[in-house]
C-alpha cells in the first residue's frame, strides 16, 4: 500500500498532535514533517515525545523553513490546524508547489478565503476547507439548513459553548451554521447576524436577524445549539463533541478525499467529503 505523505502546519497545537497520533496509528498516512510558530517552545523537539510515543524521527520545526522544506521533501497532503495569518502565508506556498491542503483553521477572512480559491484555480491544486471536520456536526448543518428550508418565518438563534482559552467567538463552527441558515431563509447573513444583546432592542423580524451567543467556560469542548422558534412552538438541534478524536478523524477523511481530487482545483467542504450534497 503506498502511503499518503503527510506535513502538518500547527503541529504542536492541541489538533496537530491529535492528527499526528492518528497518522502515526494509520498505515494509510505517514507523517514526514511538522511545523509550528517561531515561538513555540516546542521546535527542535520529536513529535513522538510530544504524543507520548516516544523517538518516531520528525522533528517540530519553525514555519519559518516551510518554503525551502517544501522545496526539498516530497509531500502529498498538507493538514493545516495553525492561525489564520500563518495559514495564508503557508498553505500559498504548498499551494504554489502542487500540494492540496485540507485546513481546518478558524477566523480566516472571506477576502483570504478568496486568495486561496484563486489560487487553487490557477495552480490546479485542490484544498478542503471546513471549520468543523466532525461528521456529526456536519450532518448537524445538514439537519438545520432543511429545518430552515420549512421554517422561514420563525426567529433563529444559534448558541455555542467552548472551553475557557478558545479564542475566536462565535465559534467558526457557529458561524458557518449561520451561514447555511441565512442562505435558507432569503436572509443576507453580515446584516441579519446579531452578537449578543444588550439594552432595549426589541428583535427584528424573524429572517431579518440570527442570534449568536457564546459561551467560554471550563473545558468543554464544544457544544452548538441552534433554535427554531415559531407561534406556539420551537424546535431545537443540539449537537455535543465528547472529544477531540472525531476532528482528528475527520481531517484524515478529507485527506484522503482530496489526494482523490487532488487536480481538479476546486475549494471543497466536508459536505463534498462526506457526499451530504447528494442528499
Amino acid at each position: 500500500m503506498t502511503q499518503l505523505k503527510v506535513a502538518i502546519f500547527g503541529g504542536d497545537g492541541r489538533m496537530g498532535l491529535l492528527i499526528s497520533n492518528q497518522i502515526i496509528n494509520d498505515p494509510q498516512f505517514q507523517l514526514v514533517g511538522s511545523f509550528a510558530a517561531s515561538s513555540s517552545v516546542n521546535l527542535n523537539v520529536d513529535i513522538g515525545f510530544l504524543i507520548g510515543k516516544g523517538k518516531i524521527g520528525v522533528i517540530l520545526q519553525d514555519a519559518a523553513v516551510v518554503e525551502a522544506w517544501l522545496h526539498e521533501h516530497p509531500v502529498d497532503i498538507v493538514i493545516d490546524f495553525s492561525s489564520p495569518e500563518a495559514t495564508i502565508k503557508n498553505c500559498s506556498m504548498a499551494l504554489n508547489r502542487g500540494i492540496p491542503c485540507v485546513i481546518g483553521t478558524t477566523g480566516i477572512s472571506a477576502q483570504n478565503i478568496d486568495r486561496l480559491k484563486s489560487l487553487s484555480e490557477h495552480q490546479l491544486c485542490s484544498c478542503v476547507i471546513a471549520s468543523n471536520m466532525l461528521r456529526g456536526v456536519n450532518v448537524f448543518f445538514h439537519v438545520a439548513e432543511l429545518i430552515a428550508s420549512f421554517t422561514k418565518s420563525w426567529d433563529v438563534e444559534i448558541l455555542e459553548t467552548h472551553h475557557r482559552n478558545k479564542v475566536d467567538s462565535p465559534s467558526g463552527t457557529a458561524l458557518t451554521l449561520g451561514n447555511k441558515i441565512a442562505e435558507k431563509i432569503d436572509a443576507e447573513f453580515n446584516s441579519a447576524a446579531i452578537y449578543g444583546r444588550e439594552g432595549k432592542t426589541l428583535r427584528k423580524s424573524s429572517n431579518a436577524e440570527i442570534g449568536f451567543h457564546s459561551i467560554r467556560a471550563g473545558d468543554i469542548i464544544g457544544e452548538h445549539t441552534v433554535l427554531f422558534a415559531g407561534p406556539g412552538e420551537r424546535i431545537e438541534l443540539t449537537h455535543r463533541a465528547h472529544n477531540r478524536e472525531g476532528y482528528a478523524k475527520g481531517s484524515l477523511v478529507a485527506a484522503t478525499f482530496l489526494n482523490a481530487h487532488r487536480s481538479e482545483g476546486v475549494i471543497f467542504s466536508m459536505d463534498d467529503v462526506l457526499g451530504l450534497k447528494q442528499i
